[in-house]
């Protein structure tokens, strides 16, 4: 971002890029994922009843299966805001799909004049929505992290019926862990406190529409 005139690259070209700023490399097709899809494989060939009938299950409501995202918002003492993401992505996915992660503004969004925000949840609602950005819009216009958080959560609900998690930090420091998704464990750390406070959910709040 400070070597370059992009805002986001991808493919080869990036790759090229990340080698000649010596970033470290791995493979995200690890032995435990090919150990999985293996078990899968084998068990299409041999499922009994009841796996069938999860298949049918699953093809009704995809929403069942679980995906993992992480995320990070931070403020330094000079006031500077950042935010990241990552994401194993969706599980059954087509092949091509782009979720929220690597779109700035949908699943995270930051600058220093509004705050920092990353979102979860189904990637297609915080992309349909901007929801990263619409909730540093919020931010930007006096509105806290709390109370932005909980608008952003229940705008994906009503106007998408979707899940969305948001983690954020606005200019004054509040913080904020907001979710209508089963969970979404999340911790903090700042001057003022004594190492991380983990907790469990962050504030839940019942799915709309």
């Amino acid at each position: 971002m400070e070597k370059t005139d992009h805002v986001l690259l991808a493919g080869s070209t990036a790759e090229r890029l990340a080698r000649a700023f010596r970033l470290p490399t791995t493979n995200p097709a690890t032995d435990k994922r090919h150990q999985a899809y293996a078990r899968r494989r084998k068990a299409r060939r041999t499922e009994p009843l009841w796996l069938k009938r999860n298949g049918a299950l699953l093809r009704k409501h995809p929403e069942i299966l679980g995906h993992d995202t992480v995320g990070a918002v931070a403020m330094d003492n000079a006031g500077n805001f950042a935010a990241a993401a990552s994401t194993g992505g969706m599980a059954m996915k087509l092949p091509g799909r782009i979720g929220d992660t690597p779109l700035i503004g949908s699943g995270l969004y930051s600058d220093n004049v509004s705050g920092a925000a990353t979102v979860t949840g189904r990637g297609e609602i915080a992309v349909k929505l901007g929801l990263s950005r619409t909730m540093c819009l919020m931010m930007e216009n006096g509105m806290s992290a709390p109370k932005a958080a909980v608008k952003c959560v229940r705008l994906a609900s009503s106007r998408l019926h979707g899940h969305a998690g948001i983690i954020a930090i606005d200019r004054k420091g509040g913080i904020a862990a907001v979710h209508n998704t089963a969970y979404m464990p999340w911790a903090y750390a700042s001057a003022s406190t004594k190492g991380i406070r983990t907790h469990a959910l962050g504030k839940r709040i019942a799915r709309l529409g």
